[in-house]
């Protein structure tokens, strides 16, 4: 199977464990692989989908075995609000929304680490700690047909691949 396809299955299932009494939201069935921002669509609880960004990144093989290849693979979390609840300051839920997510990165990371070794998340699926970027938050914007805050959380993560066990 696909390490990729693994790697967003394991995302997945973390960030849907994303709950209050830790966190602020509630992700629970609400997570998708692959799935556009759905029109922005105000669907009354946010959501996460995770996208790969249109732009083209080489993954090099792996020094020493050309049947690898080895990188970091560029994912994005973006984060889509349930609604604009606060007038005054419509951004609110969304910046919430971000700093669940890269509490829930965070945490990942910690749970790969084992004393005197590389961090290996996701049960081992990546090569070490995934890197986030600092995200964005971008406000409602009727013109561009978003009717709700929403947040874009960049990830690298390490991987390699072994191209004869796709």
């Amino acid at each position: 199977m696909s390490v990729r396809l693994q790697i967003m299955q394991a995302l997945t299932a973390e960030l849907a464990a994303i709950a209050p009494s830790a966190y602020t939201n509630t992700l629970a069935g609400h997570v998708y692989r692959g799935k556009p921002a759905f029109g922005y669509e105000q669907h009354g609880f946010a959501f996460v989908t995770m996208l790969e960004p249109s732009e083209v990144r080489d993954i090099l093989a792996a020094e020493g075995f050309p049947d690898r290849r080895a990188g970091n693979w560029r994912l994005l979390l973006y984060g889509v609000t349930a609604g604009v609840s606060d007038h005054d300051n419509p951004t609110d839920a969304a910046y919430l929304l971000l700093a669940d997510l890269q509490k829930c990165i965070a945490t990942i990371n910690k749970a790969g680490r084992v004393a005197g070794r590389t961090p290996r998340p996701l049960g081992g699926l990546v090569t070490g700690p995934i890197e986030q970027g600092r995200g964005v938050v971008l406000s409602p914007d009727k013109e561009d047909s978003r009717p709700t805050a929403v947040c874009v959380l960049p990830l690298d993560i390490p991987l390699i691949e072994n191209l004869e066990k796709l």
